[in-house]
């Protein structure tokens, strides 16, 4: 009877085969090279990126995800309430896809990456920032268009829900 945790080799065959036939799944690049060198993401993993408030760290995700979409055909969900509301977090991303400044857009620039963003990305704002809202939305962006990556940015935003009598380190 099957249990939990417990593995036999039928139950791993077909991946060892796989394995065997293609190789170890290297993750995908960004296109920046020192970086791809060091870090190349997999669908199924989780990425931590940490690091001193105002250096950037959201827009460096902004810019891996649309690398990723274009590069790659990945669509993201975004849970980013400091970059509301979500209509200048897509703007923002339009800058990242056209290469310019939106003051610099001509008048129809924006319909070149409308379909794009469409098709590629998510923005998750939940009437409660609990995890489970963030997670639930992020669960049918992934069924609606084949989310390969979500970002929830900043962690801390997050409403962290635990007994009362539990401190904020169990």
């Amino acid at each position: 009877y099957p249990v939990e945790g417990i593995y036999e080799i039928n139950d791993l065959w077909d991946q060892m085969e796989e394995y065997v036939a293609f190789g170890a799944d290297t993750g995908v690049d960004s296109g920046f090279p020192e970086l791809d060198k060091l870090y190349r993401p997999r669908v199924g993993t989780v990425s931590v990126i940490g690091g001193i408030s105002g250096h950037g760290k959201s827009e460096f995700v902004d810019q891996l995800m649309t690398r990723y979409a274009k590069r790659h055909g990945w669509a993201c969900a975004l849970f980013s309430p400091e970059n509301f509301p979500a209509h200048e977090h897509a703007v923002e991303i339009s800058e990242i896809l056209l290469q310019k400044s939106h003051d610099k857009f001509a008048p129809n620039e924006m319909d070149l990456v409308k379909d794009f963003m469409q098709d590629h990305y998510s923005f998750i704002y939940p009437a409660d920032f609990t995890i489970d809202d963030i997670l639930e939305r992020m669960r049918v962006s992934v069924l609606r268009k084949n989310v390969r990556a979500c970002v929830l940015d900043p962690y801390n935003m997050i409403e962290h829900k635990r007994p009362k009598d539990m401190s904020e380190t169990e």
